[in-house]
């Protein structure tokens, strides 16, 4: 067996080992740039809809507030018209 061989053959593979290493590094190193861009756009994107939902609960918030004052002015209103049709059939 020729040693000098054995060596060099085995300096080779660890050499080959390493730039196979090197690559998976970098790969790695480029997979996790990707994924905090991934995750820093759907934090974005959760809280645009965040939002959105905070907005559309306010709106209907309010929409709710203004259909209760009309309901109170219609009832109002029933009340007043309910008053004065009576009034006008007791003669008062």
């Amino acid at each position: 067996m020729d040693v000098e061989k054995t060596i060099e053959f085995i300096l080779d593979q660890q050499a080959k080992f390493e730039a196979g290493l090197e690559e998976l590094r970098q790969a790695q190193k480029k997979t996790e740039q990707g994924l905090n861009r991934l995750e820093r756009l759907v934090e974005a994107y959760a809280q645009a809809g965040s939002n959105q939902m905070q907005l559309h609960r306010e709106r209907m918030d309010r929409y709710e507030a203004e259909r209760r004052e009309q309901r109170e002015e219609f009832r109002a209103f029933l009340k007043r018209f309910d008053d004065f049709l009576h009034r006008g059939t007791n003669g008062q």
